[in-house]
This record gives structure tokens, sequence and C-alpha cells, in this order.
């Protein structure tokens, strides 16, 4: 799973996206189940793959999602470090 750190943020994004189109149609009860899940979601994907990163000792990781400028060779992604690690917790 370290590997789909780039992952983490998706759950949240989602429930955001779900709640900007059902929010209102849904109940208020399913409204607040939904984005507590979605964020505690994205929590223990953050602890497993915290958890593996400590096991591996990998100096870091890159993930490029595509290229921001071609032009000058600027790439977008994310980089997973141990203050990355950290910081997602």
């Amino acid at each position: 799973m370290v590997n789909a750190f780039w992952l983490i943020p998706a759950p949240p994004l989602f429930g955001a996206l779900a709640m900007l189109l059902l929010g209102r149609k849904l109940g208020r009860n399913v409204v607040s189940v939904l984005c507590c899940a979605t964020v505690l979601a994205s929590f223990v994907m953050a602890a497993t793959v915290f958890a593996e990163f400590l096991e591996g000792g990998s100096a870091g990781i890159d993930a490029v999602i595509g290229s921001w400028l071609p032009s000058l060779g600027a790439e977008w992604g994310f980089h997973w470090d141990a203050l990355a690690a950290v910081l997602t917790l």
C-alpha cells in the first residue's frame, strides 16, 4: 500500500463531492456518518502506509500524476518521506 499513498486524500474528496451533490437530499444523520467515515477511512489508509513506511526504511517515494509545465519538465504529483508520513497522521 506504500505505493498507493497518493490515494489517501481520495475518501475526503469523495465525501465532499457526495455532500455537494446529495447533501440536502440525504438525512442529517447520514451526512454526519458519511463525512466522519470518509475522514476515518483516510486516517486508516495513512496509518497503514505509515506503518509500512517505517518497516521498509525507505528514503522517500514519488508518485508522478502528470506533467504540469511540459516545456520546463515540471511534473505534478506526491512525495512521501518521513516528514510527510508524520504530518499525514
